[in-house]
């Protein structure tokens, strides 16, 4: 055998990389013997040159990469659009939206619900007689009342995830009616004003003969029997006060009637410390419920509705407002007395971006979503440092809860991902009104812009 330490440099190891395969070439002699002795040498020895290492190029064979395969572009499928319910109506009927009485002008209408709803079916009533198709009352009442229990009498009885408002229910059926909206009000004087509204330039106008006693219900129901031809008065600014700090606070108390001392703003200050527990629980919610109340002979409360327009307020609640009115105590008087405030929910968030319907006609279920602060409590919790342009698309089961949310849009930053899952469990949480007719898929479109650092 070749003594080890006879031979030259170790071989080198040779590595395709590419079959992943370690190959070891060794030069071998068939035969060896001791090299002569060499001879020592005086001259300085010459410089060593060591050649650079291979590239990587040099060391690996090439390879031609394949292509990668794209899947063809599949264009989405069309958003899909709402299909008229059939609700027998005759043909182009005015719908006669609910009495409105928001507080404007001076002396301050105070209506409960139902002589609201009286003056209503006097004025469709009226418009009858004048030769308009007005859709019966008794007959939308139905299809509200059921609603407002979250069943669709118009839909086999479908019942649905979430009750309906009012303003949902014309939404969904009678969107594309003229319809006829009533406003009670006293600017001077107090009219019922009284408006057909075709097109945002097509609006017929009427106006009711004067209402002398407006702390008289009974006033504003025959008022709403009798129309002229012509509207008159102008809308102007509600009545809106200024207290103390959240959760509840009240407004500036308006009223109508005869009081020897009229009620006055600390009267109210005094109930909010007990009013806080009327408060909703999320301290993100803000929205304010109005309180009616009628005042008998002794100077207490006898009757009290609080409502609030908002998608979320709770029953529960204003049940709660109208307990502490209770300990009211005004003095003797009138048994007409009434007044009206504003209790005000003073919750707060930051909104994000801004949510549009892309399918004509679900304006009302984008604002539930909108109203359920889905993207805000998500963005308390993971705040949002890029700009986002998204589409949001929930797929709703018939009664409106939702199946499965999306959420599509360039979202990289770690941050929005984190925001987007947390999105994502949110909104399948939803309890909507029933799903709109003819859509399982709703979409909108959400654009958010990040503030400046």
């Amino acid at each position: 055998m070749c003594d080890p330490d006879t031979l030259g440099e170790p071989p080198i190891p040779v590595m395709p990389h590419r079959l992943g395969i370690r190959v070891l070439a060794i030069v071998l002699a068939s035969g060896c013997t001791h090299p002569p002795p060499v001879e020592p040498s005086t001259r300085e020895p010459a410089p060593r040159v060591v050649a650079p290492p291979p590239t990587r190029a040099e060391r690996e064979p090439s390879e031609t990469l394949s292509p990668i395969e794209t899947p063809p572009l599949v264009e989405p499928p069309p958003l899909q659009a709402i299909v008229p319910v059939q609700t027998g109506l005759p043909a182009d009927p005015v719908i006669t939206w609910p009495t409105s009485s928001d507080g404007s002008g001076a002396p301050v209408v105070v209506l409960f619900p139902d002589e609201l709803a009286a003056v209503r079916r006097a004025v469709a009533a009226a418009l009858t007689k004048r030769g308009f198709a007005t859709v019966p009352i008794a007959k939308l009442e139905v299809v509200e009342d059921a609603a407002a229990a979250g069943k669709l009498v118009l839909e086999g009885d479908q019942r649905c995830a979430s009750p309906l408002s009012r303003d949902e229910v014309l939404a969904r059926y009678f969107g594309v009616y003229p319809r006829v909206k009533i406003d009670a009000a006293c600017w001077g004087e107090c009219r019922l004003s009284i408006a057909i509204e075709r097109s945002e330039t097509d609006v017929q106008s009427f106006t009711s003969n004067r209402v002398r006693h407006p702390e008289d219900p009974k006033a504003w129901i025959t008022a709403g029997s009798q129309l002229g031809d012509e509207l008159l008065g102008i809308g102007g600014l509600g009545l809106r006060g200024t207290s103390h700090n959240p959760p509840i606070r009240f407004s500036e108390p308006s009223w109508v009637g005869t009081w020897p001392e009229p009620p006055t703003d600390p009267q109210f200050s005094a109930l909010e410390s007990r009013a806080a527990a009327c408060a909703h629980p999320d301290p993100m919610v803000g929205l304010s419920h109005i309180v009616r109340a009628r005042v008998d002979r002794r100077g207490r409360v006898d009757r009290c509705v609080a409502e609030g327009p908002h998608a979320i307020a709770r029953t529960a609640d204003e049940t709660c407002l109208c307990e502490v009115f209770g300990d009211l105590r005004f003095g003797a008087g009138s048994g007409k007395r009434r007044f009206r405030v504003e209790a005000i929910d003073d919750g707060f968030a930051l909104p994000v971006g801004t949510l549009t319907a892309l399918q004509p006609g679900t304006d009302v279920w984008i604002s539930r979503i909108r109203a359920s602060l889905a993207f805000e409590h998500c963005a308390a919790a993971h705040p949002l440092a890029v700009d986002l342009d998204a589409t949001v698309s929930l797929q709703l089961r018939p009664d409106g809860s939702v199946e499965q949310a999306r959420l599509d849009g360039k979202i990289v930053d770690r941050g929005a991902m984190q925001w987007a899952r947390c999105v994502i469990g949110e909104l399948e949480a939803l309890a909507l009104p029933c799903r709109p007719p003819g859509i399982d898929t709703l979409h909108a479109r959400l654009v958010f812009a990040a503030p400046a650092p």
